[in-house]
């Protein structure tokens, strides 16, 4: 749920949207959120594991 990414968030722990949606400022531009964004289950695994290595 959203509320679970906004404490996930604040807590600084990673994060990654799986086909999610991108939140864009007045100009159209996406907002830098911190989230990490895939496209496939494969790529949301990557990025994920990627995450907890650092």
């Amino acid at each position: 749920t959203l509320s679970e990414v906004a404490l996930a968030r604040r807590l600084g722990r990673p994060v990654v949207a799986l086909a999610g949606w991108t939140v864009l400022d007045p100009t159209g531009r996406p907002v830098e959120d911190g989230i990490l964004r895939a496209s496939t289950a494969a790529q949301a695994v990557d990025l994920a594991l990627r995450a907890i290595d650092r």
